[in-house]
């Protein structure tokens, strides 16, 4: 249920064409082939050329949509792009769209043409269905130009061409193609080709890894299900859970286990003031992996009429021994968002004998019993319980099978860059997984930070995400209950960079390979002056964006022969400054093989002083 995420996107589709006022046209002007496939659509332009230069395009090999998320199972049947019924990108407002375009161009093609070049247009309109739009077109991510017309085979376009060329007009608004490819069949299926032949149409259709587990959850190698993940949320001083208050107004509530719980609104934003803070109240400590602190939050099942929810905590008493303490506590009347710290009252109060080891879960039953589960008891050799040890960061799911009345374990883990270049998507999260949590839409998601320390704000949230395919459009929209809020908004401002993010740093910072002729692909650089910099210097200004001291001091070593002394390296120096070499430098083999001539003769000068003074001394 992950249609939500990629609602944000929607309507991006450019490739209707407005509808084109021309004559009626003749477009079989040879008694030729005719021969055709199900349905797709796509149109030509000139912005192929910059597939070569893109590493993205070549690694994105997934089924992806024209509103870059995955496809989904259309809820209702769709009469006109039928063969993409079972899983695509289209459901029945979009299908009957594609429909109404493809008669509108039918409205200028003769009968004749309509035996001849009907079901070619209707095969490259219904592309858009394709659960390979993405690729037909070009569009694995938002930084891609869209195409108007998808990739087609070459012999496919070919026929395509020989019989319906005078078609090509109907199909897109681009003049550039109008005028360069209607008469030349070879220019138009070469700005149609894709660098990936597999994905091209029809071939796609026919590729049987492609096509054989479409829909279904991806597995790697060894079995283990591929998830992704999206950030939520981050800077939490160890995020010890998140629950919602199944209220309708479709927050969420994360505490910190130093006693801060702080209230999300439904768009990512979070309120300035916290709902509830009791840190005078908690017990603990910055020390690393200190379980004590902060424990646990439930929400009475009638808290919208009530407004009553409970915590658990950990803290010491008048006489210093350690507890943890169950209480009940109420919101605020003038401030839903807002606790009221004066209303606690005490619940249960229980003796904590070590440290380590503290549960912390609070759950109410259909029952109406609130259930609370307080760990082993902790300490060295587990001796108040055995079952204690089980924390291994492993992500695990368990399925049942009702026929044989038994439950299957499957192990997951998070996806590759492949499965999980999508916009938003990361692949990667901080080690120490805290807790897991549903919010009031179902979604699921999980609490890790990167240093497990009750102080420091390496806490992040994550919401699990099925890169294979997603609820159909409007089956999750939706309508939170408006929330009045009398604190400022704080904007989620995410810190880990997505899978695309990633590829696009790698494909603008990898050197560009030697070549005879210039290119225009080199990444835009800050304005340089002075003289034109020799291509050794070029390799240098395309290392990695934050090179190490011993490489920034090896790249200027390096450089120096080939420039004037005062002269600067291009861009080394607008991302680090390159100081001049110290005398004594770190690394003695830089040393070693970038002395200049001056400095080689003033080390020789002074290794033969030193040595005409221990003759002196032997003397």
């Amino acid at each position: 249920m992950n249609e939500s995420y990629y609602e944000e996107v929607q309507d991006f589709y450019t490739s209707d064409p407005k509808k084109p006022a021309l004559k009626e046209v003749n477009v079989w002007p040879c008694t030729g082939r005719s021969s055709s496939s199900s349905g797709v659509f796509f149109s030509c332009p000139h912005v192929l050329l910059y597939l070569s230069l893109c590493l993205i395009n070549c690694l994105l090999a997934h089924p992806q949509c024209l509103d870059y998320g995955p496809p989904f199972q259309p809820p209702f049947h769709l009469e006109f792009c039928s063969a993409y019924e079972n899983f695509g990108c289209c459901d029945q407002e979009r299908d009957n769209s594609i429909a109404a375009k493809y008669w509108d161009i039918m409205d200028y093609i003769d009968p004749r043409g309509h035996k001849l070049c009907g079901t070619y247009i209707k095969d490259i309109l219904c592309q858009e269905c394709s659960p390979y739009a993405a690729h037909l077109y070009d569009a694995e991510n938002p930084g891609t130009p869209l195409r108007n017309i998808p990739g087609l085979c070459f012999d496919y376009c070919s026929e395509f061409h020989f019989n319906c060329h005078s078609a090509i007009s109907l199909l897109t608004s681009d003049r550039h193609i109008q005028e360069c490819c209607e008469a030349n069949g070879t220019r138009f299926c070469n700005l149609l080709h894709l660098h990936d032949e597999d994905y091209c149409f029809p071939n796609v259709l026919k590729n049987t890894a492609l096509n054989t587990n479409l829909g279904l959850m991806v597995e790697d190698h060894k079995g283990c299900l591929q998830l992704c993940l999206t950030e939520v949320a981050n800077s939490l001083r160890n995020p010890v859970l998140i629950v919602h208050a199944n209220d309708h107004t479709h927050r969420m509530f994360i505490a910190e286990q130093v006693g801060v719980i702080w209230v999300y609104l439904p768009g990512g934003s979070r309120l300035e003031e916290p709902f509830l803070d009791v840190r005078n109240l908690v017990l603990a400590t910055p020390w690393l992996g200190d379980e004590r602190g902060f424990l646990g939050m439930a929400f009475h099942p009638k808290y919208k009429d009530n407004g009553k929810f409970y915590i658990y905590y950990s803290y010491m008493d008048k006489n210093r021994v350690e507890k943890i303490r169950i209480s009940e506590l109420k919101v605020l009347a003038s401030d839903i968002n807002k606790a009221d710290p004066r209303s606690e009252r005490n619940l249960l109060e229980l003796e904590e004998p070590a440290a380590n080891h503290n549960g912390g879960q609070l759950l109410f039953g259909v029952d109406g019993y609130m259930y609370l589960f307080t760990g082993d008891g902790g300490k060295a050799g587990d001796p108040f319980g055995t079952f204690g040890n089980a924390q291994n960061n492993r992500l695990m799911a368990l399925q049942e099978d009702e026929m044989r009345n038994k439950w299957k374990k499957q192990d997951i883990c998070i996806g590759s860059t492949r499965t999980c270049a999508f916009p938003r998507m990361i692949s990667s999260y901080s080690k120490f997984i805290i807790s897991f949590a549903e919010d009031e839409a179902g979604e699921l998601y999980f609490l890790s930070t990167s240093y497990p320390s009750a102080y420091a704000p390496h806490g992040s949230l994550y919401k699990l995400i099925d890169p294979a395919r997603r609820a159909p459009p409007g089956k999750c929209k939706y309508k939170p209950i408006p929330v009045k809020t009398k604190s400022k908004w704080i904007p989620f401002v995410p810190r880990a960079k997505t899978v695309l993010d990633l590829l696009n740093e790698s494909s603008t910072t990898k050197p560009l390979k030697k070549s005879s002729t210039p290119t225009a692909a080199t990444p835009a650089a800050a304005p340089q002056k002075g003289k034109k910099t020799p291509s050794t210097k070029i390799k240098a200004s395309t290392a990695k964006p934050t090179p190490s001291a011993k490489k920034r001091q090896k790249i200027k070593a390096e450089a120096k022969p080939h420039k004037p002394k005062r002269e600067k390296v291009a861009h080394v120096n607008s991302i680090t400054p390159a100081p001049p070499a110290p005398k004594k430098s770190s690394s003695h083999l830089t040393r070693t093989k970038n002395l200049l001539p001056k400095k080689a003769a003033f080390a020789k000068e002074k290794r033969e002083r030193k040595k005409e003074g221990r003759l002196r001394s032997s003397s």
